[in-house]
């Protein structure tokens, strides 16, 4: 593995990760960890659709990541809401 392999970052919007094809593609190229984006500015969070919310994927584990397979990264993905 690559030093340049635990930067690498991709951020996506949750109505994108469902479509299947888009998912696995990620899942292919080594993403496999998933954490929701925390926006801390107001103004982001109005700025962006309110349907879903921005999420980062991984390939080397970070804090507060989740399996992309696992339970709670699909709840996540399929949650209507950003709140």
């Amino acid at each position: 593995m690559k030093y340049s392999d635990y930067s690498r970052k991709v951020l996506i919007s949750t109505i994108e990760l469902k479509k299947i094809k888009l998912l696995e593609k990620y899942k292919k190229h080594g993403f496999v960890w998933i954490r929701k984006l925390n926006q801390k500015s107001f103004e982001n969070i109005v700025r962006n659709p309110t349907i879903g919310c921005i999420v980062e994927l991984f390939i080397i584990w970070q804090p507060h990541c989740v399996p992309i397979d696992s339970p709670k990264a699909t709840k996540l993905i399929n949650k209507l809401c950003y709140f």
